[in-house]
């Protein structure tokens, strides 16, 4: 399970991929906020591309990751992989 905030960037503007054992989280931030005022003119922009990678353990369902994007909060939820240790006898034919 990992939560990333990511207030003011929209989902469309973000990608969760993974290659092998790695899940990447990456994106491009392009925040432009102005106000014009009778006596001022404010303009403030915050821009740049963001990646983050983080090793997967080896038991993990990679086809049953989903991620899901709600006000600024990116949770992405990886599932273990069901392992049967249950014991079992054989028969010998």
């Amino acid at each position: 399970h990992i939560e990333v905030e990511l207030p003011g960037i929209k989902k469309e503007e973000v990608e969760v991929k993974v290659d092998g054992n790695v899940l990447t989280i990456s994106g491009e931030r392009n925040l432009r906020n102005e106000v014009k005022e009778e006596d001022y003119h404010k303009v403030e922009s915050h821009y740049g591309k963001f990646s983050r990678s983080f090793t997967l353990p080896e038991r993990v369902d990679v086809g049953k990751i989903h991620a899901e994007s709600d006000n600024g909060l990116l949770e992405v939820v990886i599932p273990k992989l069901h392992i049967d240790t249950s014991s079992k006898k054989i028969e010998i034919k």
